[in-house]
């Protein structure tokens, strides 16, 4: 059983910004940044997560569990690194390293979330997304 984050369209809205190109549940990894963007700045790289189907982001994740293995996690990071060409750049020995660091670093982060809980990224941080609910009448 491993801890994932996975894309939602659970409170997007709250912010003026969020987007969700992702489909609902897609499993994330954190993306490529540019260089001078600022978190609220117009290509939303450092406020989002890639799907690794669609390699479109979203600024809204949650965190579900799933009777998966970590080479699993490991194979469905790699097939996404190929799709986006990603992996012609690289050499074998530093793709086995960027999958392992970047799986390694997705399983310490989601182990410390709650599973259910939605989740926006903010820069370096990650945090929960209080998510208020409306008395309907």
């Amino acid at each position: 059983m491993i801890k994932v984050l996975v894309a939602t369209k659970i409170s997007q809205g709250v912010r003026k910004n969020d987007f969700c190109f992702c489909e609902e549940n897609e499993l994330l990894y954190s993306g490529m940044e540019c260089d001078k963007e600022s978190v609220d700045g117009g290509c939303g790289c450092k406020r989002s997560m890639a799907g690794i189907r669609g390699l479109k982001a979203t600024t809204t994740m949650k965190v579900i569990e799933l009777e998966k293995s970590v080479n699993w996690y490991k194979n469905q990071i790699k097939k996404s690194l190929e799709k986006g060409g990603w992996l012609s750049l690289m050499t074998i020995k530093e793709a086995e390293n960027n999958i392992s660091e970047t799986v390694t670093m997705l399983l310490d982060l989601a182990k410390k979330l709650k599973v259910g809980a939605v989740y926006e990224r903010r820069g370096n941080s990650i945090n929960e997304r209080i998510i208020q609910w409306q008395r309907i009448r």
